[in-house]
């Protein structure tokens, strides 16, 4: 069973969706392109860093955050509860985190940092009355919960599954359904701290009225334009409002390198009439004027991207999985290679999202599966 399947059923959650609201036309899928190979050996300075696993059997990174070379945080859920963990600069330690009031279940699905006292983590909460969005912060030496409004978004949420920091007084965390169990509708859920509270800044007009809106990940160039991503086009902040910029569909994380390199990843199904194929990999380029599409590499014709990490407009990394082996692809300015990435089971290995400070320094967190049928944390670090 797949990462979202399990998560339904750890959840304990039954679904039932009509979809009848109207969806925007979607853009033309790029032409599928696998060339089939099995994964690559690991190589190309990926190596496995040892993390720990707080919970028996369940345990998964989902957001990664880097300050420096010897400051680094990792997030995600052990068991029922939120997942922390801390690099020093030489191991990987956990650091407790508080439930949240009311919660028989919570996870982190990403981070942000300001500074290495200044670190959000955003997510959700649950019980047997339904979601809440969650975030923590780090001041320095604790986690602490910040209260989030919640609005209704769908099934499977309120959830914030990305969060991105401008400055201290300045961040957004971005959300709608639980990204995780995916293919369930929601609505697009924007928040924004100003340094006092978070409050629920309103989606571009017209959104309303889409099959779904959730927004799975988000970047920032600076206060006046910041970017969100997920069910089709992507959102824009100029600093005002929100409005809805073509393009980038069907993607699941983003990053900014600058207004001129912000990229957008995910994955895609293609259908010829009788059978579909994929998922492949996808990824999108914000130019400055509009979305390019990006040919990236799909090595088995069963591959997926979750996360990215542009460091600059030649150094942008994308990660995920591929027929149930790790994935990395890099950017160099003018096409994505495949750079080999260690596995830690033959089992079931992803990797769920990569952030970087340095192109020398670079994390990326998932989770794999045990042949005993044990979910343990994952982590890589590239170093060049």
């Amino acid at each position: 069973m797949g990462v979202r399947g399990s998560l339904a059923m750890t959840l304990g959650i039954v679904i039932i969706v009509a979809l009848t609201a109207a969806k925007p036309t979607p853009s033309p899928s790029p032409a599928p392109t696998p060339t089939p190979s099995p994964p690559p050996a690991s190589s190309g300075g990926w190596s496995i860093v040892s993390s720990p696993n707080p919970d028996p059997s369940n345990n998964r990174l989902e957001g990664v955050a880097v300050v420096t070379s010897a400051d680094a945080w990792a997030v995600g859920s052990a068991g029922s509860n939120a997942l922390t963990e801390h690099w020093d600069g030489s191991h990987w330690s956990v650091v407790p985190t508080p439930m949240a009031p009311g919660a028989s279940q919570e996870g982190l699905v990403s981070a942000a940092a300001v500074a290495g006292n200044d670190v959000w983590a955003v997510g959700w909460s649950s019980n047997t009355y339904g979601w809440s969005t969650l975030s923590m912060h780090w001041n320095g030496s604790q986690w602490t919960i910040v209260p989030t409004p919640n609005a209704p978004v769908g099934p499977t949420g309120p959830a914030l599954n990305s969060v991105v920091a401008v400055a201290s007084n300045d961040v957004w965390a971005v959300g709608g359904s639980y990204k995780a169990l995916g293919n369930y509708p929601g609505k697009a859920l924007l928040e924004h701290w100003d340094g006092v509270g978070w409050s629920i800044v309103q989606p571009p007009a017209g959104t309303g009225s889409w099959s779904s809106s959730s927004r799975f990940g988000a970047a920032a160039v600076s206060s006046n334009d910041v970017w969100a991503v997920g069910d089709y086009d992507s959102f824009n902040w100029n600093g005002n409002a929100w409005n809805v910029v073509f393009g980038a569909q069907s993607v699941v994380a983003a990053s900014a390198a600058g207004a001129t390199s912000i990229w957008a990843v995910g994955s895609y199904t293609s259908y010829d009439g009788y059978t579909y194929s994929g998922p492949f990999t996808l990824a999108y380029r914000w130019d400055g004027t509009a979305w390019r599409y990006s040919q990236s590499l799909s090595p088995t014709g069963d591959d997926t991207f979750a996360g990215v990490a542009a460091i600059s407009s030649t150094d942008v990394w994308a990660v995920g999985s591929s027929q149930g082996f790790t994935l990395a692809e890099h950017w160099n300015g003018s096409s994505w290679s495949v750079v080999g990435t260690p596995n830690a089971s033959p089992n079931s290995d992803r990797l769920d999202a990569v952030a970087a400070n340095a192109s020398n320094n670079v994390w990326a967190v998932g989770s794999y599966l045990t042949s005993g049928g044990l979910r343990l944390t994952l982590i890589e670090h590239f170093t060049g």
